[in-house]
């Protein structure tokens, strides 16, 4: 991981201390085929379906709020597929706070931005291999995945994939072994 400048303005850069970026299973190729197919349908064929049977009237403001309304189911198929087939989280440790966001490959979702220097992690969810849901810290496996949220006395940051519990320790330690000045986080609400 290590540290690298994210690009940006030349005014405006960001130093990038660590980096945890979490992917989840591709689904398999038949709901990808569907979901690919309601994508072209709801962002080409609908809009143009719409522009023939109206523009036989000639062109009318209406046209536009009817292409635009009918894009709409089309651009949620578009960015469910693109999350579906190459989706990942990616989770950003900087200077003075923690950055979270969902990439898309050709676009970037909603950023998430918690500032400060002390962050908690708590596990939501805890997964068994055999894919059953536990609630009891004793049970907790290596290989067991887990769900979690990096918290500040303000807000939280949720993970939408779950990971290896070594790996999360593992990140959690790589945090807490930078320069003492960047924040750092603890494994639940241990003062």
């Amino acid at each position: 991981m290590g540290i690298y400048t994210e690009q940006q303005s030349e005014s405006k850069q960001r130093i990038v201390f660590e980096e945890l970026i979490l992917t989840g299973e591709k689904p398999p190729l038949l709901p990808l085929f569907i979901l690919g197919a309601f994508t072209v349908v709801f962002l080409l064929f609908v809009p143009l379906l719409i522009i023939i049977l109206i523009s036989s009237n000639g062109f009318h403001p209406k046209i536009l709020f009817g292409v635009a309304l009918a894009a709409l189911p089309g651009v949620f198929f578009l960015k469910l597929f693109l999350w579906n087939l190459y989706g990942r989280e990616v989770i950003r440790i900087e200077a003075d706070c923690i950055r979270s966001f969902c990439d898309y490959k050709y676009f970037i979702g909603r950023k998430k931005h918690l500032s400060g220097k002390l962050f908690y992690c708590d596990i939501i969810d805890l997964e068994h291999s055999e894919d059953q849901t536990t609630d009891v810290i004793d049970e907790i496996t290596d290989e067991a995945g887990v769900k979690f949220g990096i918290r500040n006395d303000e807000a939280m940051i949720l993970s939408h994939f779950s990971i290896p519990i070594t790996e999360l320790i593992r990140f959690i330690d790589r945090v807490n072994s930078l320069d003492e000045k960047l924040p750092k986080i603890k494994l639940g609400d241990d003062e």
